[in-house]
Protein backbone atom coordinates (compact mmCIF):
# COMPACT_ATOMS: atom_id res chain seq x y z
CA UNK A 1 0.00 0.00 0.00
CA UNK A 2 1.13 3.56 -0.70
CA UNK A 3 1.80 5.69 2.34
CA UNK A 4 -0.65 8.45 3.16
CA UNK A 5 0.73 12.00 2.73
CA UNK A 6 0.68 12.63 6.46
CA UNK A 7 2.57 9.43 7.16
CA UNK A 8 5.20 10.29 4.54
CA UNK A 9 5.68 13.72 6.12
CA UNK A 10 6.18 12.18 9.56
CA UNK A 11 8.75 9.75 8.18
CA UNK A 12 10.62 12.58 6.41
CA UNK A 13 10.70 14.76 9.51
CA UNK A 14 11.87 11.89 11.69
CA UNK A 15 14.60 11.06 9.19
CA UNK A 16 15.68 14.71 8.99
CA UNK A 17 15.94 14.85 12.79
CA UNK A 18 18.17 11.79 12.86
CA UNK A 19 20.41 13.22 10.15
CA UNK A 20 20.61 16.48 12.09
CA UNK A 21 22.04 14.55 15.03
CA UNK A 22 24.64 13.10 12.68
CA UNK A 23 25.49 16.58 11.41
CA UNK A 24 25.87 17.98 14.95
CA UNK A 25 28.12 15.05 15.83
CA UNK A 26 30.29 15.73 12.77
CA UNK A 27 30.52 19.42 13.67
CA UNK A 28 31.55 18.67 17.27
CA UNK A 29 34.23 16.21 16.16
CA UNK A 30 35.57 18.59 13.49
CA UNK A 31 35.65 21.52 15.93
CA UNK A 32 37.52 19.58 18.62
CA UNK A 33 39.98 18.18 16.08
CA UNK A 34 40.65 21.60 14.61
CA UNK A 35 41.16 23.49 17.87
CA UNK A 36 42.35 20.89 20.37
CA UNK A 37 43.66 17.64 18.88
CA UNK A 38 45.01 18.51 15.40
CA UNK A 39 45.37 22.31 15.30
CA UNK A 40 48.02 22.04 12.59
CA UNK A 41 45.87 19.92 10.29
CA UNK A 42 43.25 22.50 9.31
CA UNK A 43 43.22 21.35 5.70
CA UNK A 44 42.61 17.71 6.56
CA UNK A 45 39.81 18.61 8.98
CA UNK A 46 38.18 20.90 6.40
CA UNK A 47 38.27 18.22 3.72
CA UNK A 48 36.87 15.64 6.14
CA UNK A 49 34.03 17.99 7.10
CA UNK A 50 33.14 18.66 3.46
CA UNK A 51 33.15 14.94 2.67
CA UNK A 52 30.99 14.24 5.72
CA UNK A 53 28.47 16.91 4.72
CA UNK A 54 28.33 15.61 1.14
CA UNK A 55 27.77 12.09 2.48
CA UNK A 56 24.95 13.28 4.77
CA UNK A 57 23.35 15.27 1.94
CA UNK A 58 23.35 12.23 -0.34
CA UNK A 59 22.20 9.78 2.32
CA UNK A 60 19.39 12.05 3.52
CA UNK A 61 18.18 12.72 -0.01
CA UNK A 62 18.79 16.46 -0.03
CA UNK A 63 18.58 17.89 -3.52
CA UNK A 64 20.92 20.45 -5.07
CA UNK A 65 18.05 22.94 -4.89
CA UNK A 66 17.60 22.33 -1.14
CA UNK A 67 21.33 22.89 -0.68
CA UNK A 68 21.17 26.13 -2.66
CA UNK A 69 23.42 24.81 -5.40
CA UNK A 70 21.02 24.60 -8.35
CA UNK A 71 22.72 26.06 -11.43
CA UNK A 72 19.88 28.48 -12.09
CA UNK A 73 20.51 30.27 -8.77
CA UNK A 74 24.23 30.96 -9.21
CA UNK A 75 23.98 34.39 -10.84
CA UNK A 76 21.33 35.55 -8.35
CA UNK A 77 23.45 34.33 -5.45
CA UNK A 78 26.45 36.34 -6.63
CA UNK A 79 24.29 39.45 -7.04
CA UNK A 80 22.95 39.07 -3.51
CA UNK A 81 26.52 38.78 -2.18
CA UNK A 82 27.56 42.08 -3.78
CA UNK A 83 25.80 44.45 -1.34
CA UNK A 84 27.18 43.00 1.92
CA UNK A 85 30.62 42.77 0.30
CA UNK A 86 30.51 46.49 -0.48
CA UNK A 87 29.41 47.30 3.08
CA UNK A 88 32.28 45.27 4.54
CA UNK A 89 34.88 46.95 2.32
CA UNK A 90 33.55 50.40 3.22
CA UNK A 91 33.59 49.54 6.94
CA UNK A 92 37.23 48.43 6.72
CA UNK A 93 38.12 51.62 4.86
CA UNK A 94 36.42 53.63 7.62
CA UNK A 95 38.53 51.89 10.26
CA UNK A 96 41.70 52.81 8.38
CA UNK A 97 40.85 56.50 8.10
CA UNK A 98 39.61 56.98 11.68
CA UNK A 99 42.61 56.80 14.06
CA UNK A 100 40.45 56.03 17.10
CA UNK A 101 39.12 52.92 15.35
CA UNK A 102 42.43 51.86 13.83
CA UNK A 103 44.15 51.93 17.22
CA UNK A 104 41.73 49.30 18.52
CA UNK A 105 42.87 46.73 15.92
CA UNK A 106 45.81 44.48 16.79
CA UNK A 107 48.19 44.57 13.79
CA UNK A 108 49.63 41.41 12.24
CA UNK A 109 52.93 41.09 10.42
CA UNK A 110 53.80 38.93 7.46
CA UNK A 111 54.30 39.25 3.72
CA UNK A 112 51.63 40.35 1.28
CA UNK A 113 52.16 37.15 -0.70
CA UNK A 114 51.13 35.25 2.40
CA UNK A 115 48.09 37.47 2.81
CA UNK A 116 47.09 36.89 -0.82
CA UNK A 117 47.47 33.12 -0.44
CA UNK A 118 45.33 33.13 2.69
CA UNK A 119 42.60 35.35 1.24
CA UNK A 120 42.42 33.72 -2.20
CA UNK A 121 43.08 30.08 -1.27
CA UNK A 122 43.11 29.36 2.44
CA UNK A 123 39.95 31.20 3.48
CA UNK A 124 37.61 29.96 0.74
CA UNK A 125 38.81 26.35 0.75
CA UNK A 126 39.53 25.80 4.44
CA UNK A 127 36.95 28.02 6.14
CA UNK A 128 34.22 29.56 4.00
CA UNK A 129 33.14 26.65 1.79
CA UNK A 130 33.24 23.98 4.56
CA UNK A 131 31.32 26.20 7.01
CA UNK A 132 28.74 27.39 4.49
CA UNK A 133 28.13 23.89 3.19
CA UNK A 134 27.71 22.67 6.76
CA UNK A 135 25.60 25.49 8.25
CA UNK A 136 23.73 27.23 5.41
CA UNK A 137 23.73 24.16 3.22
CA UNK A 138 23.12 20.81 4.90
CA UNK A 139 22.05 21.97 8.38
CA UNK A 140 19.75 24.69 7.06
CA UNK A 141 18.14 22.32 4.56
CA UNK A 142 17.52 19.58 7.14
CA UNK A 143 16.13 22.05 9.68
CA UNK A 144 13.89 23.49 7.00
CA UNK A 145 12.45 20.00 6.45
CA UNK A 146 11.79 19.76 10.17
CA UNK A 147 10.26 23.15 10.89
CA UNK A 148 10.46 25.56 7.98
CA UNK A 149 12.76 28.44 7.05
CA UNK A 150 12.48 30.29 10.39
CA UNK A 151 13.49 27.23 12.41
CA UNK A 152 16.28 26.56 9.92
CA UNK A 153 17.62 30.10 10.28
CA UNK A 154 17.51 30.20 14.08
CA UNK A 155 18.81 26.67 14.57
CA UNK A 156 21.70 26.83 12.13
CA UNK A 157 22.69 30.29 13.41
CA UNK A 158 22.80 29.03 17.01
CA UNK A 159 25.02 26.15 15.94
CA UNK A 160 27.21 28.59 14.00
CA UNK A 161 27.63 30.68 17.14
CA UNK A 162 28.63 27.69 19.28
CA UNK A 163 31.00 26.53 16.51
CA UNK A 164 33.20 29.54 17.40
CA UNK A 165 33.50 28.91 21.16
CA UNK A 166 36.82 27.03 21.06
CA UNK A 167 38.24 29.48 18.53
CA UNK A 168 37.36 32.40 20.80
CA UNK A 169 39.34 30.78 23.62
CA UNK A 170 42.51 30.65 21.52
CA UNK A 171 44.75 33.21 19.84
CA UNK A 172 44.57 35.17 16.61
CA UNK A 173 44.22 38.85 15.68
CA UNK A 174 40.54 39.09 16.63
CA UNK A 175 41.16 37.58 20.07
CA UNK A 176 44.22 39.78 20.61
CA UNK A 177 42.13 42.84 19.79
CA UNK A 178 39.44 41.71 22.23
CA UNK A 179 42.05 40.93 24.89
CA UNK A 180 43.42 44.45 24.53
CA UNK A 181 39.99 45.83 25.36
CA UNK A 182 38.79 43.29 27.92
CA UNK A 183 41.97 41.89 29.49
CA UNK A 184 43.17 38.28 29.95
CA UNK A 185 41.42 37.11 33.14
CA UNK A 186 38.79 34.39 33.35
CA UNK A 187 35.96 36.92 33.35
CA UNK A 188 37.44 38.63 30.30
CA UNK A 189 37.76 35.34 28.45
CA UNK A 190 34.16 34.45 29.31
CA UNK A 191 33.03 37.84 28.03
CA UNK A 192 35.06 37.35 24.85
CA UNK A 193 33.53 33.93 24.23
CA UNK A 194 30.01 35.20 24.91
CA UNK A 195 30.58 38.16 22.62
CA UNK A 196 31.95 35.92 19.88
CA UNK A 197 28.97 33.57 20.09
CA UNK A 198 26.55 36.49 19.94
CA UNK A 199 28.29 38.16 16.99
CA UNK A 200 28.58 34.93 15.01
CA UNK A 201 24.95 34.06 15.80
CA UNK A 202 23.88 37.42 14.38
CA UNK A 203 26.18 36.91 11.41
CA UNK A 204 24.55 33.52 10.92
CA UNK A 205 21.13 35.16 10.80
CA UNK A 206 22.35 37.51 8.07
CA UNK A 207 23.97 34.71 6.09
CA UNK A 208 20.79 32.65 6.35
CA UNK A 209 18.77 35.63 5.14
CA UNK A 210 21.04 35.82 2.09
CA UNK A 211 20.65 32.07 1.58
CA UNK A 212 16.86 32.15 1.87
CA UNK A 213 16.34 35.33 -0.10
CA UNK A 214 18.55 34.42 -3.02
CA UNK A 215 17.82 30.70 -3.03
CA UNK A 216 21.55 30.20 -3.51
CA UNK A 217 24.37 29.07 -1.24
CA UNK A 218 26.69 31.32 -3.26
CA UNK A 219 25.21 34.41 -1.58
CA UNK A 220 26.37 33.53 1.97
CA UNK A 221 29.60 32.07 0.57
CA UNK A 222 30.41 35.38 -1.11
CA UNK A 223 29.49 37.48 1.92
CA UNK A 224 31.37 35.20 4.33
CA UNK A 225 34.46 35.29 2.12
CA UNK A 226 34.26 39.09 1.91
CA UNK A 227 34.08 39.51 5.69
CA UNK A 228 36.96 37.15 6.47
CA UNK A 229 39.07 38.34 3.56
CA UNK A 230 38.61 42.03 4.28
CA UNK A 231 39.38 41.41 7.95
CA UNK A 232 42.58 39.59 7.03
CA UNK A 233 43.72 42.47 4.82
CA UNK A 234 42.69 45.04 7.45
CA UNK A 235 44.87 43.66 10.24
CA UNK A 236 47.87 43.77 7.87
CA UNK A 237 47.16 47.38 6.90
CA UNK A 238 46.74 48.91 10.35
CA UNK A 239 49.76 50.77 11.65
CA UNK A 240 51.48 50.88 8.25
Amino acid sequence: MAAEPGETARVDVASARLWLLVVVGCLVVANVLQHRILPGATGAVAIALVLAMVAVARASGLTVAELGLARGTWARGLRWAAAPTAVVVLACALVLVVPALEQRIAPVGGSWSGVAARVLVGLPLLTVVPEELAFRGVTWALLRRVGGARVATLGSSMLFGFWHVLGAMGGGPANETAAGALGDGDAAIAARVAGTVLVTFLAGLLLCALRAGSGSLLAPIGAHWAVNGAGTVLVHLVGR
